[in-house]
């Protein structure tokens, strides 16, 4: 079907525009995209701006284009319409109006002034050579009996999310959110010397252990050996996490439901019971 629409502008052999503009779901996004999108879009007036320092969040043409805006007046009285989104992993910054002299993601605390500009993201000061070259799985996890490993139905769970499946995966690659989001697992990991392996076709996030948290007992081989590992967080492209823990091995599985619909599937395979319900695999 031909997604081109007219109407002729001599109005004595005009005819109505065809019926799928109206019910043709590709018709309805090219619309969205390219009249709405396009086009100026009113968003309520600017009481609850007045005063410099406040902010107060909007979204453009709810239901259609659903895009969080957010309105700021800074300290000099201009007024500013930015988006509602970090520039990092996309979390809403501003949930309800405010007052303010700078904004904060609750995700991963990247700050912004009010113009807009991001002043501060934790954890970066020193980034320099990233990413570097690692070794692979086999290398890091293959003295494990992993023949010894079963599965255990009774740990399994499944969840189906409103999300496209490759913000999931993004969102399992970088562990910068884990002292904002997974303040149990903050307590449990070395977080400052929680560092990233990215391979050709895999990544390696590498925890280790605060003092007194469980561990791995690794074997002289081990390229980690000396090291107090408590988890071994693997992605291979395109969908699949291998989380290994002193416990066992937790599978986890992305899998595309549509284009906003993602079902993760939760297998837990198991090497020492005994070490279940402790360390950084505690739940």
């Amino acid at each position: 079907m031909s997604n081109t629409y007219s109407v002729d502008p001599d109005i004595t052999v005009a005819a109505t525009i065809a019926p799928s503009f109206y019910s043709d779901d590709a018709t309805y996004a090219l619309a969205r995209e390219r009249i709405f999108a396009r086009s100026w879009q009113w968003i309520g007036d600017l009481a609850d701006v007045a005063q410099p320092g406040s902010l107060s969040p909007r979204e453009l043409s709810p239901g259609c284009l659903d895009e969080p805006l957010l309105l700021a007046r800074d300290a000099a009285g201009t007024l500013r319409c930015m988006s509602n989104v970090c520039t990092h992993r996309g979390n809403l910054l501003v949930k309800a109006p405010c007052r303010g002299e700078q904004i904060r993601c609750s995700y991963h605390s990247r700050r912004f002034n009010l113009q807009g500009r991001m002043t501060f993201m934790p954890e970066f000061e020193g980034a320099k050579n990233f990413p570097s070259a690692s070794d692979h799985v086999q290398a890091r996890v293959g003295w494990m009996p992993l023949e010894q490993f079963r599965h255990d139905p009774s740990l399994n769970r499944d969840f189906e999310i409103d999300a496209h499946w490759a913000l999931y995966v993004e969102n399992y690659l970088e562990g910068l959110h884990i002292p904002f989001i997974h303040p149990a697992l903050n307590q449990v990991l070395d977080f400052h010397n929680y560092r990233s392996e990215i391979y050709r076709y895999a990544n390696l996030q590498l925890a280790l252990a605060k003092d007194g948290e469980q561990v791995f007992d690794l074997p002289a081989s081990s390229p980690d050996h000396g090291q107090r590992i408590a988890a071994y967080y693997y992605w291979v492209f395109p969908n699949l996490m291998l989380n290994f823990y002193p416990w066992g091995l937790s599978l986890n599985l992305v899998q595309p439901k549509g284009v906003a619909r993602t079902r993760i599937a939760f297998r837990s395979y198991v090497w020492d019971a005994s070490k279940l319900g402790a360390g950084a695999g505690n739940g």
